[in-house]
């Protein structure tokens, strides 16, 4: 790809909105400037006068503006306006809004990370770092953790119009030969399925999975242990040990993972994906080839978690790439009080501008921004299969009771993105079998290792 023809593609697509710019302003002067009041406005501020004392003033502030000024001073800091070491300043700006402990340590941890963004206030920065980025990503593979920050701030300072240019150069430069597809399980739902998610990003399928398939699934989360995860920890860290039977559980929290390493190296989960052709419908979706970039399997629980971060039982957009596309299959049956999934109809698309932020939404976020009738509940027995956009704001909603299991396929258009690595396949028969669906679909699979 020749780099002056890429951004020349960039400057005519911006040049063409001519709202894009002033966008990009209001939502940079919004992020800085939250709600506008005068208060609000001194507080974010004052993160550039070295010599403001804020304890005279952090108790007269919610929670909420906190941690606008928190978030801020992070990032202001990148600036270096000030002489002192970023993360000293960061901590010292956290002691005086008197976070918590758990806070605290929660902040040393992610600090580095935060600190990677390395991102300034100027949308052209940011441009650069994910073009450079986009071109190591071509070249390499690699999505570095400067590029991917870019990218999800870019999403929201374009309103999504970055994902669908990146999706775009993906239809041009990864196109799919299209196969015979008349003997899918769901082919006879195709062009519903495409309709409705490309209007409202969620399709809810009319056919179940079929027994035998849903027997596979059943049998794997009855007989492996599973981890509870607890959302003040790192994800990654949640999966030490040898886990916990779920039914002998007593429940810790409200969420228990199976081990993704341990889910791809199993045939059965392939069998699955085969049988129900889902890459075909992603492929169609992006109209481009197609990677598997995930398979999960947990159980959801009535714990009310203090953090609810990775529970996915809060309102959330998943922009970990240019655009996705996730398949949950219900493996028991739900209804109101076990945790249907909850997607709001049309929010894959461009957003209310007071929701262009990267934050968890709560639920009067959602109520205030979106008519009633498209924050829909899907209640459904076990078999049940739903096809979202993650772009559109989703969640499973908190159990009352009961418990609830779920299987997910993430698909997405290529890799760009959140830095994710590869797993290895050490079975034998799944190896096969991934051999046998790489003759159809090469690229889907660049992310198993066998």
């Amino acid at each position: 790809m020749n780099k002056i023809n890429f951004l020349r593609g960039l400057l005519t697509i911006s040049s063409l909105d001519k709202d894009l710019t002033a966008e990009i302003e209001k939502l940079k002067k919004y992020y800085l400037e939250v709600n506008y009041s005068k208060e609000k406005n001194e507080l974010v501020n004052s993160v550039f006068d070295v010599n403001f004392d804020i304890n005279d003033a952090k108790n007269n502030f919610d929670n909420e503006t906190k941690e606008l000024f928190f978030n801020s001073a992070i990032l202001i800091s990148e600036i270096q306006l000030n002489k002192e070491k970023k993360d000293d300043l960061v901590l010292k700006y956290a002691k005086k809004l008197d976070f918590d402990v758990e806070k605290l340590n929660s902040i040393k941890d992610n600090l580095k990370k935060e600190l990677a963004k390395n991102l300034d206030f100027t949308p052209f920065n940011w441009l650069c770092r994910m073009i450079k980025g986009y071109f190591l990503f071509k070249e390499k593979g690699i999505t570095n953790i400067e590029t991917y920050y870019s990218f999800r701030l870019l999403h929201f300072l374009t309103n999504g119009r970055l994902n669908n240019l990146l999706l775009a150069i993906t239809q041009v430069f990864n196109s799919y030969e299209k196969k015979d597809i008349s003997k899918n399980l769901f082919i006879d739902e195709y062009k519903d399925a495409l309709k409705s998610l490309k209007k409202d990003g969620v399709y809810v399928f009319k056919k179940k999975l079929p027994k035998e398939l849903l027997d596979i699934a059943l049998n794997y989360a009855n007989n492996n242990n599973c981890y509870p995860v607890p959302s003040e920890k790192p994800y990654a860290e949640c999966f030490e040990g040898d886990g916990v039977d779920f039914k002998k559980e007593i429940y810790q929290t409200a969420r228990y993972d199976y081990k993704v390493a341990d889910l791809v190296d199993k045939k059965d989960f392939f069998d699955i994906l085969d049988k129900c052709n889902f890459t075909d419908l992603a492929r169609e979706y992006f109209d481009s080839k197609a990677l598997l970039d995930v398979i999960r399997l947990w159980w959801s629980t009535p714990v009310k978690d203090k953090f609810d971060r990775y529970t996915g039982q809060v309102f959330h957009i998943d922009i970990d790439r240019a655009s996705s596309i996730l398949f949950i299959i219900y493996l028991t049956d739900v209804v109101e009080e076990t945790s249907p999934h909850v997607y709001v109809k049309g929010s894959h698309k461009q957003k209310p501008f007071n929701l262009l932020q990267d934050r968890r939404m709560v639920p009067e976020d959602i109520e205030n921004n979106y008519k009633k009738e498209d924050i829909l509940k899907i209640i459904g027995e076990k078999g049940s299969i739903i096809a979202i956009d993650p772009m559109g704001f989703h969640r499973g909603k908190p159990l009352d009771t009961g418990n609830r299991l779920a299987l997910k396929y993430q698909f997405s258009n290529d890799g760009f993105g959140e830095p994710l690595g590869f797993y290895k396949i050490n079975d034998e028969q799944a190896k096969e079998k991934i051999k046998e669906i790489q003759k159809e679909y090469d690229f889907t699979f660049s992310r198993f290792l066998i």
